[in-house]
């Protein structure tokens, strides 16, 4: 449905629609291919200021946002769309743990994953911060 990369990958029956936030491409693009063909409704941009009214729409339940987006952090973008309403969850993904270290501290354990990171392990964190949120 909405892409910087040509995707209509939202699907409008599924339980969890995702929206992806990285500033590489390549990133956006093996998530967004990865997690559609285990079910979920993806769509993936490059830019904050691109997500921050697709995150507040409504339609998302999750995102899979990076800490680093040149311009603003995935943390001030995710403080910012809260204000806004948006009330699904988030998972962070980065490569650079020591340049946000303080940052880091306001985030919990389980919504943080260090890049370069397997599949797998995305798609473990989005069952377990779903099935949290779901109790």
């Amino acid at each position: 449905m909405y892409s910087n990369f040509g995707y209509t990958l939202i699907k409008e029956d599924e339980k969890i629609n995702i929206l992806i936030v990285d500033d590489e491409p390549t990133i956006v693009s093996a998530l967004l291919q990865y997690l559609d063909r285990r079910g979920y409704g993806v769509a993936g941009v490059t830019k904050a200021e691109i997500a921050e009214p697709l995150a507040v729409s409504g339609i998302f339940d999750f995102m899979i946002l990076d800490i680093n987006l040149g311009d603003i952090t995935g943390i001030e973008l995710y403080n910012r769309i809260k204000g806004q309403g948006y009330k699904g969850d988030v998972l962070f993904i980065t490569a650079f743990t020591d340049q946000y270290r303080e940052d880091l501290k306001e985030i919990e354990q389980k919504r943080l994953v260090q890049k370069p990171f397997k599949m797998y392990t995305i798609v473990e964190r989005i069952k377990e911060l779903s099935q949290n949120a779901a109790s």
